[in-house]
Formats: C-alpha cells, sequence, structure tokens
C-alpha cells in the first residue's frame, strides 16, 4: 500500500489531529506549500485600527441609519421644457445626491407599458421615470424630493418609504 492510500485509509478510520499532521506531513514531503510565518498580532492590530477609525472619525453604517424612498416622477401633457433640458438637469441634480451619499438608483422609463390587473390605465397620468435616495428619515426625503427638477417642469412627485423586507 503507498502513502496516498495509506491517508484515504487513515481518513475512514482516524480523522482526528493524527490525520491532519500525517496530511499535514504528506504535503509538505511533496512541497505542496510551505510553512510561513504567521503573525496574528499583526491581524489583530489592523482589525482594531480598522474598527478605531470608523468609530472615532464618525464613518456611518448607512445600512442601519439611512432608510430608502422611491420618488416617481408622473408627467403628463403639462410637462414643460425639452427632453435635452430635462436630461441636462436631472442629470446635475442626480450627481449632487451622489454627492451627498443619498442617490441608490434612477432611470428614465419607457414610454410604452403593459397594464396588468386592470382593463386601461389611469387617465391624463404616467410615470416617466424613478429615483431612490436614502435619507434619515422622511422630512429629510422630502426635502431632497423638492429640489429635484421634474417639479420645475410642471411634474409632480410621488414619495414612498420602501419598506425593508
Amino acid at each position: 500500500m503507498n502513502s496516498e492510500e495509506k491517508l484515504i485509509n487513515d481518513i475512514k478510520i482516524n480523522p482526528g489531529t493524527e490525520f491532519e499532521n500525517k496530511l499535514l506531513g504528506l504535503l509538505r514531503g511533496k512541497n505542496t506549500f510551505r510553512r510561513k510565518r504567521h503573525f496574528p498580532w499583526l491581524s489583530a492590530a489592523a482589525l482594531i485600527i480598522g474598527f478605531g477609525m470608523g468609530h472615532f472619525f464618525g464613518i456611518p453604517d448607512t445600512e442601519k441609519t439611512q432608510k430608502q424612498f422611491v420618488l416617481l416622477l408622473h408627467t403628463g401633457e403639462h410637462m414643460t421644457g425639452t427632453e435635452e433640458e430635462h436630461v441636462r438637469e436631472y442629470g446635475a441634480w442626480a450627481d449632487m445626491l451622489n454627492s451627498k451619499h443619498a442617490l441608490v438608483a434612477g432611470e428614465k422609463l419607457a414610454d410604452a407599458f403593459v397594464v396588468l390587473g386592470r382593463e386601461k390605465p389611469l387617465e391624463n397620468t404616467s410615470i416617466g421615470g424613478y429615483f431612490i435616495i436614502q435619507a434619515e428619515n422622511e422630512d429629510l426625503a422630502r426635502n431632497l424630493a423638492l429640489t429635484c427638477p421634474h417639479l420645475k417642469y410642471g411634474g409632480w412627485i410621488e414619495l414612498r418609504m420602501i419598506e425593508p423586507t
């Protein structure tokens, strides 16, 4: 029986620390890996420093403090401005939100849509796009939504908190 067969047989019989030592010995003998110096104190120090920097410099854990809100941008025949103006201003607004770490997502929606669950959609309104933002509370989310250029062009915004699931 060669050493590999003996090792496999040992796994079936005695898979404890004795097996681990035999496996390590076999792998070292074949130069599969080399024993490296291990500095556990260095890993612990790095972990403590990383935690301390986050704690003392006030880096917030946004997952725990921020709530997410969706801004549904309702459009209609009353909208003013050109598409180029909208793209430019909405883009600048999204950049401002992003700089405040408040933007999660946002997209313009296609004009074509499919209605499910009723025979026809509600009249004289559609949702032209959306933004998902994060804020500490609804008042702050409302204040951010009030700065959206969509209101300037005659649209209206439906603000809803996204309930965590």
